[in-house]
Formats: structure tokens, sequence, C-alpha cells
């Protein structure tokens, strides 16, 4: 399973990509031809020179993928090209700080009866602020439980998946295969006052442990090194214990 690649200023990754001349192994090749005509309609690259200035950009960045056939690819470019320039897909690079998340969230979040379904719900809500699709959440069921930082048998999330669609919270559709198709029933957007907002997301990792943090900063804390949550035992605390005693025996 190949992990999301979540990224929050894609001008800024779009470029880099270009500078490094490498494609991230994250990052789809559907996903790359998108990104880089965006980005060099926005530098405005001439219509009818943008398939050709992103094709030799890609045999640039792929240049020492020995499996590369730029062949294989012409057909996607002057597709992605075309709906890109008639406006058929949206044409400006995503440019975000993070996903805010308001104290709404919080207040909603607290009425859940368990760490699990509190940890899952700040999960589903933040992706669906990131993916910005009417509240709809493609993943892997198995990439959603890890970013919610949950591990349980899958029918145990199947089970508290259903909790929080018995409660009105999410509509679930399940696939044949490992994919789950989530939406948050009250979904919405970032455009909430900044006095609201509690907690800004800024990297999608660890988000079910980034929920309960910053939902009592004062009482938890995420480990600098291993990622584990843990209770806060002082301010200046950076690890758990068993982390801690491994970095006093290197230092």
């Amino acid at each position: 399973m190949r992990k999301t690649l979540f990224i929050m200023n894609e001008e800024e990754f779009i470029k880099n990509v270009i500078e490094e001349k490498k494609k991230p192994e994250q990052l789809g090749m559907k996903r790359l031809v998108s990104l880089l005509c965006r980005y060099y309609y926005k530098l405005g690259i001439k219509p009818k020179e943008l398939s050709y200035t992103v094709e030799n950009q890609l045999k640039e960045i792929m240049s020492e993928d020995e499996n590369f056939r730029p062949f294989e690819y012409v057909d996607l470019i002057k597709s992605t090209a075309s709906k890109v320039i008639h406006g058929k897909v949206p044409k400006e690079l995503k440019v975000r700080e993070g996903i805010k998340m308001y104290k709404k969230d919080y207040e909603l979040i607290d009425t859940l009866d368990t760490r699990q379904e509190k940890r899952l719900m700040f999960t589903a809500i933040a992706l669906s602020r990131f993916f910005d699709n009417n509240g709809w959440i493609y993943l892997d069921i198995n990439e959603l439980f890890s970013l919610a930082n949950i591990k349980t048998k899958r029918c145990n999330r199947e089970l508290l998946l259903g909790a929080l669609t018995e409660k009105g919270l999410l509509d679930i559709n399940m696939k044949a295969d490992s994919a789950v198709n989530v939406r948050v029933v009250n979904y919405m957007k970032e455009n909430g006052s900044d006095k609201d907002v509690q907690y800004t997301i800024t990297e999608f990792n660890q988000i079910g442990n980034q929920g309960i943090v910053s939902a009592a900063p004062t009482k938890y804390m995420i480990c600098s090194k291993c990622g584990k949550l843990v209770k806060k035992q002082s301010n200046s605390m950076k690890y758990c214990k068993h982390c801690a005693k491994e970095m006093k025996n290197i230092n």
C-alpha cells in the first residue's frame, strides 16, 4: 500500500521536485503531471506550449528511472493540460499553512464516549477539510486508522466506524478491497473566525494523537522520538520514559 502524500503547499512542493529533478516515491505519475500542468500554466506558458513544456520537464524529473517510458504519458499530459486550460479542473495550486480545527469540533468530539472514537472523529474532520470534497474522504482503511493512531483488528475498525455512523456523524461506504469512503455528515469548511480556531494541523501524521494533545495540552504530549502519546509530567518534557533513557545513554 502506497501511503497518501499530503501536500500542504503544492506550489512550493512542485518547485522542489523540479529543482531536485526527482519524483518522491509516494507521488503518483497522474498527480505529478497535474501539478506540473497547473504550475506551468500559472507561470504563463502559452496553451499551445503547455503539453510540450510538461513533457520535457517530466523527462528531466524521471531521467534516473530506467523504467520510465516517456511515450506512455503523452496522452495523459495532453488531456491534463487541456483540462487545466479549459477550466475542467482547478487551475490554482493549493497553498496552505495548515488545516484549522475549531472550538466547535472539540465540543462535538468531547461528546464521544471513547478515546478511539475521539481520535477517529478528529482525524475524519481534519481529512475532510484537507480533501475539501463536501466532507468525503477516500482512503485505504489501514491508512485511515494509522493516521488516527488506532491499532485494532479490521472487524473492530468497522464497529468503530459503525458507532460514529449510528450517532449521525459519519456516512460509510465500505469497498470490496481495503478502500473506504467516509463522509463527515456536518462538514464545515475552514471559514470560521480565527478567534474560534483552537488548533492548526501543519503535518499529516499522528493526527489522532494531535487531537488528544490539542484538546488537553497541559495533560498530554507526543514523544519527540517515537511519537507515542504520553502523560505530561512537566513543560520541559520531550520524550517518553523509554526514549528518555535511550537519549540519556546516547548523550
